[in-house]
């Protein structure tokens, strides 16, 4: 399923759909900004990790960036997920992450 099948199944416009997608980002950065935060111990066994995010909260970690965005295709029909870099500074990967 890409994109156009997202927007058509679910009668959004591609404006609602990036707008979706882009809080849902935004949410998971900061969620991933406050683990960090806190750093004891879970979360920072996986610096320089990539976290597949939906919700605020991480669905698992992967090696590569290719590898989280590829998971979170299967996993998410509505293509609304993020990938976050773990590390000292959270990376901000914006809506590139579900490219």
């Amino acid at each position: 399923m890409n994109e156009a099948d997202v927007l058509q199944s679910d009668a959004m416009t591609h404006a609602e759909y990036k707008k979706r997608q882009q809080r849902e980002v935004d949410e998971n950065y900061a969620a991933m900004q406050e683990m960090l935060g806190g750093c004891d111990g879970c979360i920072c066994k996986h610096r320089g990790r990539y976290a597949l995010m939906k919700d605020r909260k991480v669905v698992e970690f992967f090696d590569t960036g290719r590898d989280a965005v590829t998971a979170g295709n299967m996993l998410f029909s509505d293509r609304v997920f993020s990938v976050q870099k773990v590390g000292r500074e959270v990376l901000h990967l914006g809506m590139l992450s579900c490219a």
